[in-house]
This record gives C-alpha cells, structure tokens and sequence, in this order.
C-alpha cells in the first residue's frame, strides 16, 4: 500500500522561494512572447476557448505584468518539489518533478509523482488560495485520467494550494477527467467561431486570427448574398473554373434594400448599407441640391452689393429641384 505523503500548505511550508526571471522570446509593447507552440496540455482546460487555440497556434502570450506571475509560479513549483523531497525521500522508490504522460492531443506534466513498487501519487501545486478552486481541479483530474490511461496506478491525488492541502478521490478524478479530456480534446481540433473571452485586454490581441463580430454583419449568410465569392473547384471537362455540375452557382436572391456583399479580410462575406445605385442616387441628388455655385432654393452664394437696386435673380431651377428631391430621396430610402 502506498504510504500517504508529509504534505503542507505553501504558507506553512516556509519555503525559500527564489525567482529567476525568464526573458521574453519578443516584445511588442505592452505584449510579451513567453513560449513558442508546443504540444497542448490539462493546463488549459482552465482558459478560454479562444485563448486555447491560439496558445497552440502561436505559443503563450502575455501582457507585460503577467510574466512576474508566471516566474513567481515557477518558482513556488521548484522550491515545494525540494521540500516535498526533503520530508519524503525515505518513504518512495521514486520521486520526479514533472514528468510526461502523453495521451493524444494531449500531454500531461504534473508537477510532482511519487511511487512505490506498482503504486503511484500525483500532486498538483498551485500558488494561490481555494478561491480559485474550481481552475485547479479540472487539471488535476485530467493528470490522474490520463496517468491511468497510460498505464500508471494511480491511488493518490492531492492539491496543493496557498492556504490548504486538499485529497481527492481517484474514481471521483477519473470520472471529471474523462469529461475534460472529451471537452479539451473537442477545443484542439476544432476552431472556435467566435471569442469567448473579452478582447479589449487579451494577451492574444496581436496574433488572434478568430472572427470578430463587426458593426457590418447583419447576419445574412453567405448564400444568400448576390455576388458571393466564388472558389475555384475542377468542373467536369478537368478544367478549373467557378462552377461547375456538382457546384451549380447559388441562386440569386434578392437582399432587402440597401444590402450588398463587401468581402472582408479573414472574414468572409458581410452585407452593410453601401449600393452602387444609391451610391450613384446620393451624388446626383448632391449635385442637385447644390446647383453648381448656387445655394440651395436658388439664392446667390454672394449678396448683391450695398445701396443696390439690382433685383434678386430668377430662381435656379436645379437647386429647386435639389431642394424638392433630396428630402423625398431621404424619406422614401431611409423612413
């Protein structure tokens, strides 16, 4: 049976804890560019959907202030992994510090696993309080999930925090597991369609490629819009063109007034208020209402001089017809 561990909370440990500041890969500003993409981790299945397909995308971005609380981590990790060694060694064949367990698309480093003969512990350090709980149990029932899938008995599970030190059950972790593996391994292979997480201050801000909402989209599908943007298939014959028999082009169905396709980088098709004839409407009904170096109603742009007997000139016809126009132009396309 394996003998359960001399376990202590991180503020009772008294531990010596030095930080060794990690340099930046790069810096744009306020973003910093900790590590390039490696292979996913349990690790996010406390991040949002969104940041999790670009930490596999483009590594692990942050903002300037995180990278203190990331080597403050790290080194909260190494100096309990030495007194955890310390209190323990006599009690285990084997102590390691952050082995690898991989289980496709994921893999798994926890931060300590202790063993004796065929029976092995795992324990998750974290270097804050239980109000976060409920983002560090997910990861520890992942680590024990796949540590059995892999073939290792795990029997013991612990979580180590700021302020406690919390066992687990391992049948109740394996079941969690399961469902977070399911539920990670869905965010891995499938990109998001939009952010689930605030963009204002995302890390991710520089790089993030997924579609934003945008004030143009009216949400009309592409399919329905009139000139949608053709992709190149082989037609029958072998030779390449927009259509062919299998992929008749989609029928031409008209939009409500005011509606035409704008093609947007990175996001498709989105249908906004600009039409080549209102377009064309609004210049004509301008230049109308303007009546070339006329006001509008027909009134000279200067007034005839002082103590003039001149009479006023004759209406213009063209800013009268401006003046008639625009304002039935404005009601019958935007009323």
């Amino acid at each position: 049976m394996l003998p359960e561990p001399t376990l202590a909370p991180i503020l009772e440990a008294h531990l010596p804890i030095v930080k060794q500041p990690k340099p930046p890969l790069m810096s744009f500003g306020r973003y910093i560019w900790l590590d390039p993409p490696h292979t996913p981790g349990p690790s996010l299945i406390a991040k949002p959907r969104c940041h999790v397909w670009n930490i596999i995308l483009h590594g692990t971005w942050a903002l300037e202030d995180e990278g203190d609380i990331r080597d403050y981590g790290n080194a909260v990790h190494e100096a309990y992994f030495n007194w955890f060694v310390k209190m323990n060694k006599d009690k285990y064949d084997k102590i390691e510090s952050e082995p690898h367990y991989v289980l496709a698309p994921l893999t798994a480093v926890p931060d300590i696993a202790y063993c004796k003969g065929n029976e092995c512990g795992v324990i998750e350090v974290k270097s804050y309080s239980t109000d976060k709980l409920d983002k560090a149990m997910p990861q520890l029932a992942l680590y024990a999930y796949i540590m059995r899938r892999v073939g290792v008995n795990v029997t013991q599970a612990y979580l180590v925090l700021r302020n406690a030190v919390l066992p687990y059950n391992i049948q109740f972790l394996y079941r969690e597991g399961e469902q977070a593996f399911k539920t990670l391994r869905t965010w891995v292979r499938e990109p998001p369609k939009k952010p689930y997480a605030s963009c204002h201050k995302c890390p991710y801000a520089l790089v993030c490629r997924i579609p934003k909402p945008t004030l143009i989209d009216n949400g009309t599908p592409q399919s329905q819009c009139r000139n949608p943007i053709s992709i190149s298939v082989r037609r029958k014959g072998g030779e390449r063109g927009p259509h062919s028999d299998r992929n008749p082009p989609p029928p031409k169905t008209p939009l409500p007034r005011g509606f035409c396709p704008l093609p947007v980088p990175g996001r498709g098709i989105r249908c906004a208020w600009v039409n080549k004839l209102n377009l064309i409407q609004v210049l004509l009904v301008l230049a109308l209402a303007c009546g070339g170096k006329k006001g509008l109603g027909g009134q000279a742009s200067t007034p005839p001089p002082r103590h003039s007997y001149i009479l006023p000139p004759s209406p213009n016809r063209w800013g009268f017809l401006g003046g008639v126009f625009f304002p039935a132009w404005v009601v019958l396309n935007l009323g």
